[in-house]
């Protein structure tokens, strides 16, 4: 299936933007989401301000912080792709390459399907600093809810 990603950007974005319905996605709000870009080719771009709450003891963002912040983009990029359908994540395998350190105030999360399936979608993601330093990498396989109930 052929996705208009713009528009799937631009349905992305009213979540974020919209106070009523960012309401409805409280891990956007929790994480204080911003949106960045959705490009044509299906690469979801959304930026995470750090919080102190997210550093560890010597001022390095934690790493469940970071996955929860990939885990936000696959979900908001899934629930947006079948059109509010539910999904979950089968499985996040996650790289990490380089710490977020106190000098760092935000970062910025992409993610794009490489696979999508009839029941299951896979996905990538990347994370960047502020540097343009690759910070993680990230493959999920999610899996579609509905379908996988009526099976």
């Amino acid at each position: 299936m052929r996705y208009n990603y713009l528009e799937v950007g631009k349905k992305i974005r009213e979540e974020i933007e919209n106070e009523e319905l960012r309401k409805q996605h409280p891990s956007l709000d929790d994480l204080k989401t911003e949106f960045v870009e959705c490009t044509e080719e299906g690469r979801l771009t959304l930026a995470y301000p750090i919080f102190d709450h997210q550093r560890n003891g010597i001022h390095v963002m934690q790493g469940g912080y970071i996955t929860a912040c990939i885990d936000n983009n696959f979900g908001i990029f899934m629930y947006t792709l079948n059109k509010g359908g539910l999904s979950t994540s089968v499985d996040l395998t996650i790289n990490f390459h380089n710490a977020v350190t106190k000098d760092i105030d935000k970062i910025w999360v992409t993610s794009r399907v490489v696979k999508m399936g009839r029941r299951i979608a896979h996905l990538a993601a990347e994370v960047f600093d502020e540097k343009k330093r690759l910070i993680a990498s990230c493959i999920s396989n999610v899996i579609f809810l509905e379908l996988a109930q009526n099976e």
